[in-house]
Parts: C-alpha cells; sequence; structure tokens
C-alpha cells in the first residue's frame, strides 16, 4: 500500500471515530475539544483535495486526532453526569423537537453545552446543575413536539376561532371544544405515552371548533344583518326535508322543526328494527346452513366408507374369481363317454346277441345262421 493510501485510510477511520464520539455524546459533554477536532479534519481533508503538501496535512489530521483523544477523556465522567439528559435528548429528537418545538430545543442545546464548557474548564458542580436544566428543557420541548404533532390540527382550528371572535359568538359551542382540548393536554401532561386517547380527543375538539366557528359566523352575520334569520331557517328546513324524502313521508314544517325532526328519528329508529330483526333472521339462516353443511359432511363421510367397502368387496370377488379359474386349469379332463352304437332287436334269434354283448371283451361275437339268412349291418342275423 503507498503513502497516500495510507493517508486515505488513516483520514476514513478519524471520521469514523469523530461519529462514533458524536454517538457517545461527546459534541455536548466536551464541545469546545469535539469542535476543534471536527474543524482541523475537515481542513485535513480540503488540504488534501487541494493537493497541498503532506506535511501540512498530516499537522492538520495530527491535530485533530489528539483533540478527539482530549474529548474522550471525558467520556466516564460525561457519561455519569449527562446520562439522563442525553437520553432526554434522544427522545426530543425521535419527535421532530428541532422542527415542532424550535424555541425549546434551541435554549436546551445552550444549556447542555455550557455544561459540557463548565466540566471542560473542571467545574463539575456547575455543569451537573445545567445538565439538569438541559434535561427539563429537553423533555418540554419533546411534549411540546408531541403536543403539536398530536393535537396540531385541533391548535390550529381553535387559533382560527379565537381570530374569528367565536369565543364571544358562540360561547357554549367554543367552550364544549376548549373542553376536549384541555382534556387532550391534561392526558399527556400526565402521561405522554398516552398518544392514542390525546389524539382522539384532539380530533374531537378540532371538530368541535370547526362547528363553534360556524355557528360564530351565522350569529355575526344575524347580527350585522348581512343574512335575515328567516333565510338561515329556510336552509335547514331544506336539508331536512331531504331527510324525510328519503325517509318515505312528507315533512310538515308547520308546527317548526322538532316535530319533523321527531318523525325522522322515529323513521329511522324503525328502520333499524328492520335491519336487527333481518340481522337476526341472516343469523338463524347461518346456523341453519352450518348444520346442513355438518350433516352433508356427515353423509360423505358415511358414503366414503360404503364406496371404500365396495372397493374392498369387489376386490375380493375377482379375487376368488381368478383363484377358481385356475383351479380348473389345474384339474384333469374327464374321460369322454363312449355310448354303444349297438342296436338290439328283440326276436326269436336275439339270444345269441344277448350273450354276445355280456361276453364284453372276449372278442367279437359269431352268429351262425342258416344259409341265406339276413345280417345287418353290425353282423346281426335279422337286423332290418
Amino acid at each position: 500500500m503507498g503513502h497516500a493510501q495510507e493517508f486515505e485510510a488513516e483520514l476514513r477511520a478519524t471520521r469514523v471515530r469523530l461519529e462514533e464520539a458524536r454517538i457517545d455524546g461527546l459534541d455536548v459533554i466536551s464541545p469546545r475539544n469535539f469542535q476543534r477536532a471536527q474543524e482541523r479534519l475537515a481542513d485535513a481533508a480540503q488540504r488534501y483535495e487541494r493537493g497541498d503538501r503532506i506535511d501540512s496535512v498530516r499537522q492538520r489530521l495530527t491535530e485533530a486526532q489528539d483533540a478527539l483523544a482530549e474529548a474522550e477523556r471525558f467520556l466516564g465522567v460525561g457519561g455519569r453526569l449527562f446520562g439522563e439528559a442525553l437520553t432526554a435528548r434522544m427522545d426530543a429528537l425521535a419527535m421532530e423537537a428541532p422542527d415542532r418545538a424550535p424555541n425549546l430545543w434551541e435554549r436546551a442545546e445552550a444549556v447542555i453545552i455550557e455544561a459540557g464548557q463548565r466540566l471542560e474548564r473542571g467545574d463539575e458542580e456547575g455543569a451537573s446543575a445545567r445538565v439538569s436544566e438541559a434535561e427539563t428543557l429537553f423533555r418540554d420541548a419533546e411534549l411540546e413536539a408531541i403536543r403539536s404533532d398530536v393535537l396540531g390540527r385541533a391548535r390550529d382550528a381553535r387559533d382560527a376561532a379565537m381570530v374569528a371572535g367565536t369565543r364571544e359568538l358562540a360561547p357554549a359551542k367554543f367552550g364544549q371544544a376548549d373542553g376536549y382540548f384541555e382534556e387532550a393536554n391534561r392526558v399527556l401532561d400526565g402521561d405522554r405515552s398516552q398518544r392514542g386517547d390525546a389524539a382522539g380527543l384532539g380530533e374531537a375538539a378540532a371538530a368541535a371548533f370547526a362547528r363553534a366557528a360556524y355557528v360564530g359566523s351565522l350569529s355575526d352575520s344575524v347580527a350585522r344583518r348581512r343574512v335575515l334569520l328567516e333565510v338561515i331557517f329556510e336552509r335547514h328546513e331544506t336539508e331536512v326535508g331531504r331527510i324525510s324524502e328519503q325517509l318515505g313521508y312528507d315533512a310538515d314544517f308547520f308546527g317548526g322543526i322538532e316535530p319533523v325532526a321527531d318523525q325522522a328519528v322515529a323513521a329511522i329508529a324503525s328502520l333499524q328494527e328492520d335491519r336487527r330483526n333481518l340481522e337476526s333472521q341472516l343469523a338463524r339462516s347461518e346456523a341453519e346452513n352450518r348444520m346442513l353443511g355438518a350433516s352433508v359432511d356427515s353423509l360423505e363421510i358415511r358414503l366414503a366408507g360404503l364406496e371404500e367397502r365396495e372397493a374392498e368387496v369387489s376386490a375380493q370377488l375377482r379375487e376368488r374369481e381368478r383363484r377358481d379359474q385356475k383351479g380348473r386349469e389345474r384339474r384333469p379332463a374327464d374321460p369322454p363317454v363312449v355310448r354303444s352304437q349297438l342296436r338290439f332287436r328283440i326276436g326269436p334269434d336275439s339270444s345269441g346277441a344277448l350273450r354276445a354283448a355280456h361276453q364284453g371283451a372276449a372278442g367279437p361275437a359269431r352268429f351262425s345262421g342258416g344259409p341265406g339268412q339276413h345280417r345287418g349291418p353290425h353282423g346281426f342275423p335279422g337286423e332290418r
């Protein structure tokens, strides 16, 4: 490895070391030494990129390393004194306090850096006091950032309502909205981790402030006679009339808007009751369907069992038939049955033929007859 490559590797290693020191909080525990290390390292890198003499570049890098080593000397005592304040600082950063609570964040940063400077001068007691103050400011910045995140929309709506004079024009509506907003703040003050509950109250407050601003603007318009109260009533009757039309009845405003609203409430309640009845019927139907499905499953299981048994019996029958077939193939054939072609005719001269048949294997029968006596095809006399 050449000298240039060695120097570049050392430069990179020093940068890594400086960043690790920042993570450990040395930028506030020993701010003067950390800043000097940071400046000397940047100067060394610029000189190297410009192609300055290597000895001047090396001098700046060495100065950066020495300043960083001096800062690291405070790491032990700084961790003990600054630990909780650094945790509060990280929590505030996580909530984007530099953007959402910039004033508190800048004050906290100034105080904790002053604590580090006191520590560098050897004033550990003074540093400890300033660290406690910084921790409080960081926690305040974190809470303010949470409020900005969770209650930002409600706060903007409240500010707009205040500018419009809603507190005087619609005091009841404004008071209701302000109640939601104050309750959300109390939740965060008690436990800032309950952001979900505070967010819900914040949304309710934002909607209530917008409603209060609308009512306040109407009140102001009526007071200044920019709009007649009659026109406002007509607008409301038109909107309620649209609802009654969808519910299937004609709105009659002769008695005011309240009876029409009561009719709408009754119609909606009836529809809701019908819906509950339908949901109940649907639930019963679904239960019956589940029971039928279970029955079908049971029948399918039984049918599968029967089919399996049928297959087993069929296989047994085929096996039995195969064995019977092999048995028939191995059994010797029965001897053929020989039927005698002899025909007898009982007559006066048949006794000799009977005797010949009785002799069996003694040889062919011999017949003697008179000259000229007729013999049949088998040699029996008198055969026709």
